[in-house]
């Protein structure tokens, strides 16, 4: 089941970066620059993590691990950060799991810790961005009954990639929807 991990010590901080690389380059090979990918480094992203989650509004993050200790992945959001999708008010700023580990619902079990950690801070919907070209993650996504709710381009390395953004009106509902799926699937690692 996912950690809660809202300020992350160092040992943590560390291991979401390494995993936050290691997805990177793993699930956006061909659809990111490979030059970006190939730079993108641990202590970049350590340097990142640390000024996110010691801000002042720090992100909610979620840590799953395997039954052998091993950081699988994490997830981490807080309060919409885009203004131009209205009426949503959370957003899952980010979701990464190791290659191998996708396909296990573990991506299920962290949106729902931080969707109850959402309906019990008062928001009440959430939306998402995810690359076009991720047909895993939208396909997640859209059987969450995610429902596209705009587009957008974000650049990656000097290339102006396309996003789809995922909403979802109902947290409540989503996290009952999520209840389901995971109660099927007690046993994921």
């Amino acid at each position: 089941m996912p950690d809660e991990d809202k300020r992350g010590n160092f040992r943590r901080r560390r291991i979401h970066c390494a995993r936050q690389v290691d997805s990177w380059r793993t699930t956006y090979a061909g659809i990111a620059p490979d030059a970006y990918l190939r730079k993108m480094s641990v202590e970049k992203r350590e340097a990142a993590w640390r000024e996110i989650l010691t801000s002042e509004n720090a992100p909610c993050t979620y840590v799953v691990e395997t039954n052998a200790g091993k950081v699988a992945g994490f997830c981490s959001g807080n309060e919409a950060r885009d203004a131009n999708v209205a009426g949503y008010n959370a957003e899952l700023y980010a979701i990464y799991l190791l290659k191998k580990m996708q396909g296990k619902k573990l991506g299920s079990k962290l949106l729902q810790r931080l969707c109850a950690d959402f309906a019990s801070s008062g928001y009440t919907s959430m939306l998402v961005s995810v690359l076009t070209d991720n047909r895993p993650a939208r396909r997640f996504y859209e059987s969450m009954q995610g429902k596209a709710v705009g587009r957008k381009l974000t650049v990656i390395g000097g290339k102006s990639l396309q996003e789809v953004v995922y909403g979802w009106s109902d947290i409540y509902e989503l996290n009952h929807r999520l209840n389901r799926v995971n109660a099927k699937h007690t046993d994921c690692l």
